[in-house]
């Protein structure tokens, strides 16, 4: 723990400094909410649009899970805020909600499924082709960490997506990268190698017992008898009460590549190498093997970047609260690059 703390403090690393845009900007900047009929729900955001003549390519932001606002806040960084802004002074319209129940749109988050951030992003894309300063022949998706759950099921069931660009999308199943990103994340954080193999190893029984074990009391023993002396009781009980929840299993056991293979449109996957909620290693081949049958599909990793894409050492969380920069300008470009290029007509 130690020198990886020392580590991290005094290294040399190359960041772009603050990104936050500085007003006056030189784009249109507009408080904006419209309508899910399907969910009788008012969504509010805002709209970036390009200086010049339209209309302008365009695309819908969908951020992590979790009750996120327009700018997806994450420790002291609003990864969408600076993500609009080289978006927007790269030719291309950006619109960026706060999810349901969430800062200024209605409905409530508690209870939100996969098919609620679907159905609100389809909302989105409907109003954003429906403004004139927008190309709705060029209207995409880019996506955050499993917002690519969401960006991939409604690109497959809506042909007009024009192209979909996804940053860190889980291509396995989570309990994989549960087990995978623990073990990493204890090593950048000063464990030994063992002692995080053996933590994993641990991790990966008990999701082992979950998955056969259907009935909640069953699993609830076998857990708890292979937990006998690994974990102090009282974190046994309060542990396994998560554990044996259907939900919980509904999410780790999800399994998103079929999903990948129908999108019929352009893809963009990108993986960071320390990003440890979706190991590159484990979800850069995964993605590939997905769309492996889109002829338009490209994944890339990059080095030295963590799950906000930000340049990082090691990839810890105090190291990302610390940074000043929020995301790569490497990053940066090549996501507006590539659908600047998509949105050629």
């Amino acid at each position: 723990m130690i020198h990886t703390y020392v580590y991290t403090l005094n290294a040399q690393k190359v960041d772009a400094g603050r990104q936050d845009p500085v007003k006056p900007v030189p784009y249109t900047d507009e408080e904006v909410s419209f309508e899910n009929p399907t969910a009788a729900i008012k969504l509010a955001g805002s709209l970036t649009i390009p200086q010049g003549t339209g209309p302008f390519p365009a695309v819908v932001l969908i951020p992590r899970s979790g009750p996120m606002d327009r700018d997806e806040r994450i420790l002291n960084h609003r990864s969408f805020l600076t993500l609009t802004d080289y978006l927007t002074r790269a030719g291309i319209a950006v619109l960026r909600t706060d999810v349901r129940g969430v800062g200024k749109s209605g409905g409530k988050f508690a209870g939100s499924k996969l098919e609620d951030y679907a159905g609100d992003t389809e909302a989105a894309l409907v109003y954003l082709k429906s403004r004139k300063e927008v190309l709705a022949s060029r209207v995409g998706l880019v996506s955050h960490g499993d917002g690519g759950f969401a960006a991939a099921m409604v690109a497959s069931r809506n042909p007009d997506v024009a192209f979909v660009a996804m940053l860190g999308a889980p291509a396995v199943p989570a309990a994989q990268n549960v087990v995978e990103g623990g073990r990493l994340s204890a090593v950048a954080n000063g464990e030994l190698s063992a002692k995080a193999d053996e933590q994993a190893e641990l991790m990966r029984g008990v999701l082992t017992i979950v998955g056969q074990v259907s009935d909640p009391a069953a699993s609830s023993s076998r857990l708890r008898d292979y937990l006998a002396g690994k974990l102090p009781e009282p974190q046994i009980a309060a542990q396994i009460k998560q554990w044996t929840s259907p939900a919980y299993w509904k999410a780790m056991s999800y399994d998103p590549a079929p999903q990948y293979k129908k999108i019929p449109c352009p893809v963009l996957a990108l993986y960071a190498e320390k990003d440890f909620s979706a190991p590159a290693k484990l979800n850069v081949p995964a993605m590939r093997a997905a769309l492996s049958g889109n002829n338009a599909g490209v994944v890339e990793e990059f080095p030295d970047v963590n799950l906000l894409f930000q340049t990082a050492d090691v990839g810890i969380g105090r190291e990302a609260n610390w940074a000043e920069e929020t995301m790569s300008p490497a990053v940066l470009k090549r996501i507006a690059d590539w659908i600047m290029k998509k949105s050629q007509r």
